[in-house]
């Protein structure tokens, strides 16, 4: 009695796949056997860009003696747009222009209209540095 309420319970839910689940379905394109969906580009995904709200502002660097250099300042959010993260990216030089190494800071959560001070370290000594830009998101 059990496999035959089963067997009829079975019976059912393909009927009812083939009856519901067809009517649901595209209809048949001439000339093509499957249907594709419309191209899709990552930049449907993403938000749009607001790294120009961001301000690098009163940055220096100084050397304490220990063989490291030390880059500060001030990144202003200058948009109404709270960013998950920010990081600025620094590049370090000796004293003939060579790169000797780079550096960067982040933090969360920058809140729009909010200043965030900043330090980034080196393990190099560095005599200038060049400010290479923002991640941020």
């Amino acid at each position: 009695m059990i496999a035959g309420a089963w067997l009829s319970g079975i019976t059912a839910i393909i009927f009812m796949y083939f009856i519901i689940g067809t009517s649901f379905r595209p209809p048949h394109e001439p000339g093509s056997e499957t249907m594709s969906p419309p191209p899709i580009s990552p930049s449907d995904f993403l938000p749009p860009d607001h790294k120009a709200d961001l301000e690098l502002v009163d940055e220096h660097m100084f050397n304490d003696g220990s063989g490291y250099s030390k880059i500060t300042g001030t990144v202003m959010n200058n948009g109404d747009h709270t960013f998950s993260y920010v990081e600025a990216k620094f590049n370090i030089y000796d004293a003939e222009g060579n790169q000797i190494d780079s550096t960067s800071a982040g933090i969360g959560n920058l809140e729009p209209h909010h200043s965030w001070a900043f330090k980034a370290i080196s393990f190099k000594a560095g005599e200038t540095f060049k400010f290479k830009g923002f991640e941020a998101f």
